[in-house]
């Protein structure tokens, strides 16, 4: 690094203005960005932080940094405070003396901060500003920006001066919202905003080294903080204005990837010798290099033992898996579990060491919760926690190395911190006591006052009730010393000597004496019947519920809206009103009818009939026993044991995915997770032969079969379609093989694959999608007499989820060029594939395939990728039928994408003089967006459903879909029984059955209310760890259903992002 490196962060949370509200973050965001810019292994900056000062200070500490600089300098500037913009629109930083009337003389303004980057000498100045203006909330966060003020549009890119390099980065795009952590703090704690947040952990803990080279580029840091801050919540959107020539490094890294060292020639020509001996003595080989103590070496032998053991014969592929069983990440501890812990006390710590050989020992721990600390030495890292907050506790941290990765659980309680005793209360003369609250058929009999022995029974620590009755209950353990007095069990009366034999209750203890007050005691007999355990309240509603239920048919539909009245008015819940409403109006427009038309009336019984089963359905909620606000003392009972830790084997029984044993279930027991249905999604891929489907599809595979970073999903398949996708890519990824043949007419296939995720380290199927690979010659040629087989895809495609059509990049490239052969492919093959699409009710994604050589096309030679999707995007909308099929969709408010794929790489073929697609002898493949095709279905057909409901569903639907957060399994299924009778829940089961159809069960209910409520991955694991009363492997699919959603729906935010001409049409 050449030249000085010089930050400054402003950081204001409190001003002098009553109407700027004091912010919680700006404190937080300068002291966490500072110790991580100043870190001599990280930023390496010179860091100097100006809080909570006037304008005029701040101004002339960024003039400062700015004028007092050389060409060579790094130059970084960041703001957390509110932003304010005048009545003509311009940007205002606030400082503690700033007025909203007064801007220009108490606030820094943008065009202040633009004329001192252009005057720098510097040429690499980078501007981060995680502002607002005014305060709100929204979703359950603290949201610090509610405006539509744009920072890029505040800092244009030819007003900063002579090709001078700079970048502005903001926490959102228009700052409409920056959140303020992940809540409204009352205890007014600081924490970082998720912007700064995001920026922090980015660089301290290398994980925005996307390329792992051991630097931290400012591109790196964009693309990191735009995903991390996505994900926790959708509705903040970083963004970028970037004009530098090359690329500026922020900070160095530990993520340095290791390079693989190249397998000696020899040993390269064992490994593929056809004598079977040869490559097990190379696997032999192979296995030294992976346990030597030379990592590159070590992890050149990993990859070959891969491949090895994934293409080879099973004789030869068992060694070399039984070889990378060694090289596993093997760290001491499987979980991390720390007793209870004080809240505000010291953290406790545990060491984990890495074992295992040199390339397993590699590893780098990272925390996937906030609470978790870190601390890396050489070869073990300790574990600590932060226990500001009370409550339960449950996260994960990951292990990540050259061999794999590796999630480890991490739990804890944090205990409320003890609040000291009050004191005991002075002695005061006794009182008598006021009378028992106890409705007797008689007048009391007189009561002897108590006298306080010496104990001789086993007393119980209850708290003093001289107002109710002595609570029943097992003996208690000895009374502790700050316990209060306690009296010993009665010894009987006389009276109780002359009073029917009964039989002899168990002892039992009484209340405590207060000191203002003398015990009391009650009727022998009496006493007697107040030990017996109370009973529970029947459950069950009784006959009069049942009157109340066939009101509306016992009065023949006269008082049909009484009950759900009542029921509003009962429950207090807006969706029974607007039930009662509706009733009530229907009602009153039969009952006006009757008296002019007799034909009304079968209507208005019918009405009466449907009032009666429905308030059949509201029965047990409106007659549910109530909760009395001052129960009587409960039956004391031993104190719970605490809970222990997993033992060792249930441990590794959960890391391997295998459920623990359970209790023997009983008949209340709840549904294994072999009852949970697994809901299936169908595509139809069409195009013409030649288009590449099947290369797509293949590429695709291979791209998500197996789990990578930053993504917890991945599809799997039956070993039928497995080996026919496999032979596919090998045949592609072979540059001695021509390329592979198109799907032959009856050769269609439907590829089924099931979409795995991992939650809390379990494996689950959280959903299955079919693509059907139709043989493009149905759509090019004429059908044989009595063929059946286009009219079995037109029947496909009524009932799909989602519609890939394939246009041939080749043929696209040819259009674009005005040669005829592209006219004639528009003509001929295009136009009959948006004919038979016509008929979809669903989205559509063309996958634009072959994009590496489209995306040269055009003016200018620089032009980035959007422009040239752009051009293709118009020039195909020029054809009539593409056209019209567009128009016709967006007016069903259904989502056509136009998403640019390689199923190659930029690097792997080339286009000749005659046309021809010829593969490099050297090429490397490197598919390029072949899973967001994937990723983008369900996000589309749930938005289709959501705008094909009138806006009061909608709302309604996403009150439901906020109100299930945080529920228990049984909670959030009582919710949605109860939600699905009422108007929005049948609205929305009749649109999924429309739209969805046969796989329409609760399952997509849930998944398309969690995907409504914009819950982020985090959140969903939380709210599935708190469902601890239903069925522990359902919750489970739930929280990784919703989990791979949250991933879908930032994936396909990036890509509009990225290129916003990919959409055609839908809002």
């Amino acid at each position: 690094m050449d030249g000085r490196r010089k930050a400054l962060i402003v950081a204001n949370d409190e001003y002098d203005h009553e109407g700027l509200r004091h912010l919680l973050s700006p404190a937080a965001d300068a002291e966490a960005l500072a110790q991580v810019l100043g870190d001599r292994q990280i930023g390496a900056f010179e860091v100097e932080t100006v809080r909570n000062q006037p304008a005029h200070v701040i101004q002339t500490h960024i003039e400062d940094l700015l004028a007092d600089s050389r060409a060579d300098d790094v130059l970084l500037l960041h703001f957390s405070c509110h932003g304010l913009k005048s009545e003509s629109g311009e940007l205002f930083f606030a400082a503690k003396n700033t007025r909203p009337n007064r801007l220009s003389s108490t606030a820094i303004s943008a065009d202040f901060v633009q004329r001192c980057m252009r005057a720098s000498r510097s040429r690499s100045i980078v501007l981060l500003l995680d502002c607002c203006y005014g305060g709100a909330f929204g979703k359950g966060v603290t949201v610090r920006s509610t405006g539509d003020v744009n920072v890029a549009d505040s800092f244009p890119e030819n007003r900063v001066g002579g090709g001078r390099g700079r970048a502005v980065i903001t926490a959102s795009s228009s700052i409409e919202y920056a959140f303020e952590g992940d809540r409204l703090a009352d205890d007014k704690t600081q924490r970082p905003s998720v912007f700064t947040t995001a920026l922090v952990e980015g660089l301290a803990t290398g994980d925005a080294d996307r390329d792992e080279d051991g630097w931290v580029s400012l591109n790196e840091l964009y693309d990191y903080v735009f995903d991390r801050v996505r994900a926790q919540t959708p509705h903040q959107t970083p963004s970028r204005d970037v004009e530098m020539q090359g690329e500026l490094y922020l900070a160095r890294s530990r993520r340095k990837r290791i390079k693989p060292m190249p397998i000696p020639a020899d040993l390269q020509a064992a490994m593929t010798d056809p004598n079977m001996f040869s490559r097990l003595g190379a696997v032999s080989e192979l296995r030294v290099r992976l346990l030597s103590d030379n990592l590159p070496s070590a992890v050149g032998a990993y990859e070959a033992l891969v491949e090895i053991a994934r293409t080879d014969i099973q004789y030869v592929a068992d060694p070399a898996k039984a070889a990378l069983a060694e090289a596993v990440l093997h760290p001491s501890h499987a979980e991390v579990h720390f007793p209870p812990v004080e809240q505000g006390s010291e953290s406790p710590a545990q060491v984990i060491n890495l074992l295992g050989p040199p390339i397993a020992r590699a590893a780098i721990p990272h925390a996937d919760d906030s609470w978790i600390r870190l601390q890396e030495a050489a070869e073990n890292f300790t574990v600590t926690i932060e226990t500001t907050t009370p409550g339960p506790r449950t996260g994960t941290l990951t292990l990540k190395g050259p061999s794999g990765e590796l999630t480890i659980p991490v739990t804890t309680t944090i205990t409320p911190a003890a609040t000291p005793a009050p004191p005991p209360p002075e002695p005061a003369p006794p009182q008598p006591a006021p009378p028992e609250p106890v409705r007797q058929p008689a007048p009391p009999e007189p009561t002897p006052e108590v006298k306080v022995p010496t104990p001789t029974a086993t007393p119980t620590p209850t708290t003093p009730t001289p107002t109710t009755p002595p609570p029943a209950a097992t003996p208690a353990p000895a009374p502790q010393p700050t316990s209060p007095v306690p009296t010993p069990t009665p010894t009987p009366t006389p009276a109780a000597t002359t009073a029917p034999p009964q039989q002899a209750p168990q002892p039992t203890p009484t209340q405590p004496i207060k000191p203002t007050q003398p015990a009391k005691t009650s009727h022998p007999a009496k006493q007697v019947e107040a030990a017996k355990p109370v009973q529970p309240a029947n459950a069950q509603p009784g006959a009069g519920s049942v009157l109340w239920a066939l009101i509306p048919v016992l009065t023949l539909g006269l008082l049909t809206p009484a009950p759900f009245i009542h029921a509003a008015s009962k429950l207090k819940e807006s969706a029974l009103w607007t039930a009662a409403v509706i009733y009530s109006l229907a009602w009153l427009v039969l009952l006006i009818g009757l008296g002019s038309d007799a034909q009304v009336m079968p209507i208005f019984i019918l009405l009466a009939v449907i009032a009666t089963v429905h308030a059949f359905v509201l029965r047990p909620r409106v007659f549910a026993p109530a909760q009395p606000a001052s129960p009587r003392p409960p039956i004391p009972r031993p104190s719970a044991p605490p809970r222990q830790p997993a033992k060792p084997a249930e441990r590794t029984t959960r890391l391997l995915g295998t459920p623990a044993p359970r209790e023997r279930r009983t008949a209340e027991s709840p549904a294994t997770a072999a009852e949970v249905a697994v809901p299936h999604f169908r595509v139809v891929a069409l195009g013409v032969a030649g288009s590449g489907k099947t290369v797509y599809l293949s590429s695709m595979f291979h791209t998500v079969n197996v789990p990578m970073p930053g993504r917890s999903y991945f599809l799997e398949t039956n070993a039928a379609h497995r080996v026919y996708l496999s032979k596919v890519f090998d045949e592609v990824s072979d540059t001695s093989e021509p390329w592979p043949r198109g799907t032959r007419t009856g050769e269609t296939r439907e590829l089924d694959f099931d979409c795995v995720s991992f939650d809390a380290g379990v494996r689950h199927t959280v959903f299955k999608i079919s693509y059907l690979d139709y043989a493009g010659e149905l759509l090019e040629s004429e059908q044989e007499a009595g063929s059946t087989a286009l009219s079995d895809l037109e029947g496909r495609i009524r009932n799909a989820h989602g519609l890939l059509g394939m246009l041939d990049g080749y043929r696209v490239l040819q259009y674009l060029r005005n040669e005829p052969a592209g006219r004639r492919y528009f003509r001929s093959q295009i136009q009959p594939m948006t004919g038979i699409m016509a008929g979809a009710s669903c989205p559509i994604h063309f996958v634009l395939t072959k994009w590496d050589l489209v995306r040269g096309f055009g003016e200018p030679e620089d032009a980035d990728e959007n422009t040239r999707l752009d051009l293709v995007r118009d020039a195909l909308l020029e054809t009539a039928h593409l056209r019209a099929l567009v128009e016709t969709h967006t007016w069903g408010s259904r989502v056509i994408r136009l998403i640019p794929v390689s199923a190659v790489g930029p690097h792997f073929a080339q286009m000749d003089h005659e046309g021809h697609v010829l593969k490099l002898p050297d090429g490397e493949m490197k598919p390029t967006n072949v899973e967001v095709p994937l990723t983008a279905i369900l996000p589309d057909l749930f938005r289709q459903v959501e705008l094909s409901l009138d806006a009061p569903t909608r709302t309604r639907l996403a009150e439901e879909a906020r109100s299930r957060r945080g529920l228990t399994d049984d909670q959030s299924r009582t919710s949605l029984g109860n939600f699905v009778n009422l108007p929005a829940g049948l609205a929305l089961r009749q649109k999924l059955q429309d739209v969805v159809g046969g796989t329409s069960g609760k399952e997509v209910m849930g998944m398309f209310l969690d995907w409504m409520a914009g819950a982020t991955a985090e959140e969903i694991r939380a709210t599935g760890r708190a469902r601890q009363q239903g069925r522990l492997q359902a919750q489970s699919i739930e929280a990784a259903r919703g989990q791979v959603l949250t991933e879908f729906g930032v994936e396909l935010g990036r890509l509009e992002e990225r290129l916003p001409a990919s959409r055609l049409s839908g809002r």
